[in-house]
């Protein structure tokens, strides 16, 4: 099925819409899954049922192509997605006002792609949720390059690459390990003494 931009904008308004009662953004949720990556929200005082009129959104952002669930930090709300314009993408990270949908920041790096990306039946985004680490952001682009931001500014902090030139054998598994699956990646180990 193709993911459409008016899709993903409806996945993000539903994942925003989900604790209705209460505060909007209660808990951090950082990475994929949860804080504890089990897919479990501890939260108290949700609605047990929808409302018979339906959900009211408390906003709405247009992205693009992608994957990313989004997560949430801080009060604030970071995903990952793709526009494509032929013959270049655009790998971008997105940060939002959790309460306001109110873009904070964004980054691009735009990228060629082959031309049957662009078939409508072959376009896709990322497929891999972005990380909050420390007070960064790690994301994973659809073409292999690992991004880290200061969470707060979007200030480039480093890419896993340049850090790690002396363990290439490290970033050859790695690429390899997201090509063959490219969902859902942890990147745990990766992030051991990144301080």
């Amino acid at each position: 099925m193709l993911v459409t931009r008016h899709s993903m904008k409806q996945l993000l308004i539903a994942c925003l819409m989900l604790p209705i009662a209460g505060p909007l953004i209660a808990a951090d949720w950082p990475q994929w899954r949860g804080p504890n990556r089990d897919g479990t929200w501890t939260e108290t005082g949700i609605v047990s049922s929808f409302p018979s009129t339906g959900l009211i959104p408390k906003w709405k952002a247009p992205v693009g192509f992608g994957y990313s669930t989004p997560i949430v930090s801080n009060g604030r709300l970071y995903l990952s997605d793709l526009i494509a314009e032929k013959p270049v993408v655009h790998e971008r990270v997105l940060c939002f006002n959790a309460r306001s949908g109110k873009q904070v920041w964004m980054t691009q790096h735009d990228a060629s792609a082959p031309d049957w990306f662009f078939n409508p039946a072959q376009m896709r985004g990322p497929g891999s949720t972005p990380i909050i680490h420390n007070g960064r952001v790690y994301a994973l682009s659809m073409f292999f390059g690992l991004k880290c931001f200061d969470a707060r500014t979007r200030t480039a902090a480093h890419r896993l690459s340049d850090r790690r030139r002396e363990d290439a054998a490290t970033t050859r598994r790695f690429r390899l390990e997201v090509w063959r699956g490219g969902f859902g990646r942890l990147m745990e180990g990766l992030l051991a003494g990144d301080d």
